[in-house]
């Protein structure tokens, strides 16, 4: 399995197959819809998590929908093992961690450790 791929393996509300020979792989978000963004707004699409990850954590990713592949995300790896692994672990700890809430309703907790 690519390492990017089983890095994001423990990124809750996300799965990938590994990539077949590529530089990039479809990022399965389904785990993420219905779940509200920090100003509570409700993510509703791939192309809304996209916006978010740009947004909020500066983290650059193709909505799938753009390849009539929704609710998955395209990631490219054309970056060095480096900066790859370093990324995924930003994402994992770093300031989109826990900023997800669980569900669609106004009192849920945020999600913690390994959640965008």
């Amino acid at each position: 399995m690519h390492r990017a791929a089983a890095g994001l393996a423990g990124i809750a509300g996300l799965s990938c197959l590994p990539p077949q020979g590529a530089y990039y792989c479809f990022v399965d978000c389904s785990g993420v819809l219905g779940r509200r963004f920090p100003d509570g707004t409700v993510i509703t699409s791939d192309a809304d998590f996209c916006r978010y990850l740009l947004n909020a954590a500066r983290f650059a990713v193709v909505p799938g929908s753009a390849f009539g592949l929704s609710p998955y995300f395209r990631l490219s790896f054309a970056a060095s093992m480096t900066k790859l692994e370093a990324g995924l672990a930003h994402r994992r700890g770093g300031p989109c961690a826990g900023n997800l809430s669980s569900r669609p309703t106004p009192n849920s907790r945020c999600l913690r450790r390994n959640a965008w």
